[in-house]
């Protein structure tokens, strides 16, 4: 029986796998830290949340051929107090609000239903004159109108198609929720990407998109209120934010050395041995 020689046990795969993780972790980090104010995620979950209260609206109308009453038009509360009496799913108030109110600011008194408790059917105290997130067009039949026909949005939105600094993203920019069931993301600004009421000449005034007439109701944030928040929280906490995100960075670009060190390292050693 002879021995056979020694060989070297390659760790290439092993060093690649490691160094990939690392890598693939090293971005995640780097994602993370994105502005909040340009992060994808707060707007998603606004247009979501837009979304719902879009089609919970539609479903209210399929059986019924007759509009909303007058009561249920007062505004934006009284609207919402309707649809949850009438829509399975409608009294959970999280649709009205906006994520990125909630995450940034720490100051809205988020009430958890439209109603109030044990089956009633009045509006929750804790509700009214929250600062729901969403503008809307008090139309008596959504259902009659164009698809183009903007019936819910960001709050804040001003006639020449840009937002004020006191809605959910400042001048960032908002969501729109059209009859046709369609939710689109704007930034910024609506750019001209409206159309007149009738016509197909394009806009940036949302009240030139709605029929004559149309009343629209939405929160409208205390001016003194606002510069308290402003003031008090929001600089605390971008702040600390910022600190966390230069953290998260230099972790992120340590990481993500290892990891090219070891993925050259194990491409290497995968290398025949002479």
């Amino acid at each position: 029986m002879t021995d056979s020689p020694p060989t070297r046990r390659s760790r290439g795969p092993t060093f690649l796998k490691v160094g990939s993780i690392l890598l693939f972790g090293a971005a995640l980090l780097a994602l993370s830290t994105i502005e909040p104010g340009t992060n994808v995620a707060p707007r998603l979950m606004d247009d979501s949340n837009l979304h719902t209260i879009g089609v919970i609206w539609f479903t209210y109308f399929v059986d019924r051929d007759t509009p909303m009453p007058e009561s249920a038009l007062a505004d934006v509360y009284s609207l919402a107090a309707e649809l949850a009496r009438t829509v399975p799913g409608a009294n959970e108030s999280k649709y009205w609000f906006s994520r990125r109110e909630e995450e940034n600011g720490h100051w809205i008194p988020l009430a958890e239903t439209v109603l109030a408790g044990n089956g009633s059917k009045t509006i929750n105290p804790d509700f009214q004159d929250a600062p729901v997130a969403w503008a809307v067009a008090l139309l008596p039949n959504s259902r009659k109108q164009t698809a183009d026909t903007p019936i819910a949005w960001t709050r804040g939105l001003r006639t020449d198609g840009t937002w004020r600094d006191d809605s959910p993203f400042g001048g960032d920019g908002g969501c729109v929720f059209f009859c046709g069931g369609d939710t689109q993301i704007f930034r910024g600004k609506i750019g001209g990407k409206l159309f007149k009421w009738g016509t197909k000449e394009p806009t940036s005034n949302i009240i030139e998109a709605l029929p004559p007439g149309t009343r629209v109701s939405e929160y409208v944030p205390n001016p003194k209120g606002m510069a308290l928040v402003r003031q008090t929280h929001w600089p605390e906490l971008a702040g600390e934010r910022e600190r966390a995100r230069a953290l998260l960075l230099d972790f992120a670009a340590s990481l993500g050395v290892i990891g090219a060190i070891l993925v050259l390292i194990g491409a290497m050693q995968q290398r025949p041995l002479d």
